[in-house]
C-alpha cells in the first residue's frame, strides 16, 4: 500500500525554465527585476518542483517561463 498523499501525478521531466520575482513580502529586500535560470525536477497539474542556483524568499510570487521539450504526454 502506498503512502502517496498527492491527488495528481508527478511527471519527473527536466523542463528549463526562467523564473522572475514579482511581488515578496514587506520585510524582504528582493527587487521586481531579481530574476533567473532553473530546471524542474517534477510537474503536475497542481504544482512544480524546480531547482534555482539563487536562493528564492519563502512565499514569493514568481512569474515562470517554461520551455517544453518537445514530448507529448497523454
Amino acid at each position: 500500500m502506498s503512502s502517496e498523499k498527492r491527488v495528481y501525478q508527478r511527471i519527473k521531466e527536466k523542463i528549463l525554465l526562467q523564473y522572475r520575482v514579482i511581488q515578496v513580502g514587506s520585510d524582504q529586500h528582493f527587487l521586481p527585476k531579481d530574476n533567473g535560470m532553473g530546471e524542474s525536477q517534477d510537474i503536475s497539474i497542481g504544482g512544480l518542483l524546480f531547482q534555482s542556483k539563487e536562493p528564492i524568499p519563502v512565499g514569493a510570487k514568481l512569474e515562470l517561463e517554461l520551455r517544453f521539450p518537445d514530448v507529448r504526454y497523454v
